[in-house]
């Protein structure tokens, strides 16, 4: 359930996050692609959040930093030169829910929270490779 309601709030947030003039092109445009650049950049902050807020275990704070430091990196690369990256972080951040944080574990993310984020990521990312493939965004 929780996968598929991240599955649904990825869709929505892919559809509403298109600009409205030329919007059912396949193609992804320089804005919403540093908008979705920018969004990872939050999605990774989320959890750097839940370790500051909710008393991560001892070295658990700098594990997440470490993922904002890459999940960063890919969106910056991505926007700037390579925007199959952006796509590509989206998934792989759904790999960081789904090995780090498996039903919440290690207690400091809520337990329904992986889930769903893994459904978002996935649908996000997946749609993100699909539309921007290995062309250079539209001005």
């Amino acid at each position: 359930m929780q996968l598929a309601l991240g599955a649904l709030g990825g869709a929505l947030a892919i559809r509403f996050n298109r600009p409205r003039r030329g919007g059912s092109r396949p193609g992804l445009g320089r804005g919403e692609l540093r908008r979705w650049a920018l969004f990872l950049v939050a999605a990774a902050l989320i959890y750097v959040g839940f370790a500051i807020w909710n008393g991560a275990p001892e070295g658990w704070l700098g594990i997440e930093l470490v993922g904002l430091a890459v999940y960063g990196g890919l969106a910056l690369v991505g926007w700037l030169r390579w925007p199959l990256l952006v796509g590509a972080g989206w998934l792989a951040h759904g790999m960081w829910d789904l090995c780090l944080h498996p039903f919440g574990s290690p207690g400091f993310v809520p337990s329904w929270y992986p889930g769903v984020c893994i459904g978002f990521d996935t649908w996000v990312g997946m749609t993100l490779m699909w539309r921007t493939g290995t062309r250079r965004p539209r001005e």
